[in-house]
């Protein structure tokens, strides 16, 4: 079992809080033909999700999951006929399930000297780009952990 960091980001006026909620809601996260690590998921991987951009919540993660199935996108499925469908054709639909949301989203600035993908130094944001990101799993535990 792996763990992962799904990234959403802002898309021109749409917020990565607006993005996320609307996958989530539909159990459904897309990864793209460049995203990073896209090809080592598996059913039964745990995922946070975390978001990136400038706007309300940002730099904060929303929510955690588990992955149910991962699916070959079809670029005539219903993902490309959705309202979240932003900015290129899916490669992957990743189905999600026991999604539980944060009571609020939970910032990522206290956690950043304690998460080991983090480098030490001060642009740890570049550690969450690319739209995909492989944790630990003290690394899942430290996000996970309300509180």
């Amino acid at each position: 079992m792996g763990n992962f960091i799904f990234v959403a980001s802002d898309y021109e006026d749409v917020s990565a809080l607006a993005i996320a909620n609307a996958r989530l809601r539909d159990h459904t996260w897309a990864l793209y033909k460049r995203t990073p690590n896209r090809l080592s998921i598996t059913s039964g991987d745990r995922i946070c999700i975390y978001l990136a951009g400038s706007k309300k919540y940002a730099r904060a993660f929303l929510a955690h999951a588990r992955v149910k199935s991962i699916n070959d996108s079809n670029y005539r499925s219903s993902w490309t006929n959705n309202d979240y469908f932003w900015s290129d054709l899916p490669t992957k639909i990743i189905e999600l399930e026991e999604i539980v949301f944060f009571s609020l989203p939970k910032p990522i600035t206290p956690l950043i000297t304690s998460l080991s993908f983090i480098p030490k130094s001060t642009a740890w944001g570049s550690a969450l780009m690319g739209g995909c990101r492989k944790i630990t799993d003290d690394d899942f535990t430290l996000i996970t952990t309300e509180g």
